[in-house]
């Protein structure tokens, strides 16, 4: 990677007295920065193109792309420096969900502090990442739905093919019987693939146990 000769920072908002109050604030704290300024998604991603952006502060409601569509491009060019961070009015779990799926490094919601937003600038120049304490909760959940998934993908790749096809005919809400006739076996082997897969997945006996976790699980099925 080339060395970085000019510092840049692109603040991307659509609203005019926002974003250039915003510069005009960082600009004490950043010095040594040039700074961009975007108002639209178009245009954000036309300026990081174009120059060696090291942090680029997006909106998530812009016209033309919108925020999460810049995260997602940024994330599939891994030879760009830009480091983004999200400050926008959405405390959406799902957009917050949606922005780190994509890269995004630091999530803060424009009710916070200048000094908030300098400092957390900081810590993505410095490697880390950074969540308004008002969404510590989202961060959590996360945590705890990626800790769940990985238990998820441990315990399938433990399947064999026979029992992924039948989790996946069960997902279709296939009888047993149903399935038996599109796997060419006897009603009783599908029973006891089911009793196995339940068994693997760690769920409970009880009735349409296992109809239950697929409904609860479809996008991880879909996958396989």
């Amino acid at each position: 990677m080339t060395e970085i000769t000019n510092h840049k920072i692109l603040v991307a908002d659509d609203h005019p007295i926002f974003r250039k109050g915003m510069i005009a604030t960082l600009k004490q704290s950043f010095q040594e920065y040039e700074f961009l300024e975007a108002e639209d998604g178009n245009i954000a991603k036309n300026l990081i193109k174009q120059n060696e952006v090291e942090i680029a502060i997006l909106d998530i409601d812009m016209p033309g792309l919108n925020g999460i569509q810049i995260l997602k491009w940024l994330y599939q060019n891994e030879n760009l420096i830009t480091k983004p961070i999200v400050l926008t009015m959405h405390n959406d779990e799902q957009i917050f969900n949606e922005a780190f799926d994509q890269g995004v490094l630091a999530y803060l919601v424009k009710d916070n502090s200048i000094e908030e937003i300098v400092f957390a600038i900081k810590e993505v120049l410095d490697g880390k990442t950074y969540v308004s304490p008002v969404l510590e909760e989202h961060m959590k959940n996360r945590n705890d739905y990626k800790k769940k998934s990985q238990e998820l993908h441990e315990a399938i790749t433990q399947l064999t093919q026979t029992e992924i096809k039948t989790l996946k005919l069960v997902a279709q809400n296939k009888s047993s019987k149903e399935i038996s006739e599109l796997l060419f076996v006897t009603k009783k082997s599908i029973e006891n693939y089911r009793s196995r897969i339940c068994k693997k997945l760690h769920l409970s006996g009880e009735s349409n146990a296992l109809l239950k976790w697929t409904n609860e699980n479809r996008s991880l099925i879909d996958k396989l």
